[in-house]
């Protein structure tokens, strides 16, 4: 387990941010007590606390590719690293260490963002690309490593842990209390929006890109599939593209308009295709 925190503005970091991803680092401390580094220029500063695990002497981060252009720092373990090293130094690509999340790196510089496409483990990282002057944030499919964020001004910060942020740049967070009751009325929370209105939670299998005047939010997995919850007697299923929904006999029924806001809600969070949210066709069962 390791720890990562990431400020951006695409104005220009100040001192006063720099200290603070610092501090950032030592409160979340025990999540990697073999070693910590930080890095910044002019516009983003990258920090990592590390538990030691796989390369370990040449795998302090944040970690560089061969001329230093691309800034990465990551939490998790890249499972198939081996293979994917192997052929990535038949291409050409340069490795430093024998750290597993190097491969990230050389795999951004061969794939860009579709780098995300040829991993397979449990991972949160941030890239920075010096040239571009574009942050690059993805997180694993099942989403077994966290990556929060929220906007602050001309920028964005990232941390492993929501305290981290919230202790440093969000003094008084505004509660969701429309997410806090969902679970109370329906028993399950229904837009999967986050407890506070400041904060957000990088989905599992999505990617983020910022830069000056950019920003997307896209998912990587080539289907994904997430289950609807089921509330009383009613419930949906999304199944080959379409969206099937059956009433059951009871007092507790779907509202037309809860229809319509189930099939808006599917479209916009539950199944994507190649970055491509399928246009559906609902049908009678």
């Amino acid at each position: 387990m390791c720890g990562i925190s990431v400020v951006y503005r695409y104005q220009s970091i100040n001192e006063e941010d720099i200290q603070k991803l610092q501090l950032m680092n030592e409160e979340m401390y025990y999540r990697g007590p073999d070693d910590q580094g930080h890095w910044h220029d002019e516009h983003c500063g990258l920090a990592q606390v590390r538990l030691s695990i796989i390369g370990l002497e040449k795998g302090k981060q944040p970690l560089f590719n061969e001329d230093k252009s691309l800034v990465l720092v990551c939490n998790g373990e890249i499972y198939n690293y081996i293979e994917l090293k192997e052929d990535l130094q038949k291409k050409g690509h340069i490795f430093n260490s024998q750290s597993d999340s190097e491969t990230i790196l050389h795999l951004y510089e061969e794939y860009a963002e579709k780098c995300v496409e040829h991993l397979r483990g449990m991972f949160a990282f941030c890239i920075w690309d010096t040239q571009k002057k574009q942050l690059f944030a993805a997180r694993d499919r099942i989403g077994e490593k966290t990556l929060y964020y929220a906007e602050i001004p001309c920028g964005v910060v990232f941390s492993s842990e929501l305290k981290a942020i919230l202790k440093y740049y969000i003094e008084k967070p505004q509660i969701n209390f429309q997410s806090l009751a969902e679970p109370i009325r329906y028993t399950s929370p229904i837009n999967k929006k986050d407890t506070f209105i400041d904060f957000g939670l990088l989905k599992p299998s999505f990617k983020l890109t910022f830069g000056y005047e950019l920003f997307l939010r896209l998912t990587y997995n080539s289907v994904r599939i997430m289950s609807i919850p089921r509330i009383g007697y009613k419930h949906m299923n999304l199944r080959e593209g379409s969206i099937f929904w059956n009433y059951k006999n009871g007092e507790d029924v779907l509202t037309p308009d809860e229809v319509k806001f189930w099939v808006e809600s599917a479209k916009k969070e539950y199944l994507f295709i190649n970055d491509r949210a399928i246009k559906y066709e609902p049908v009678e069962v």
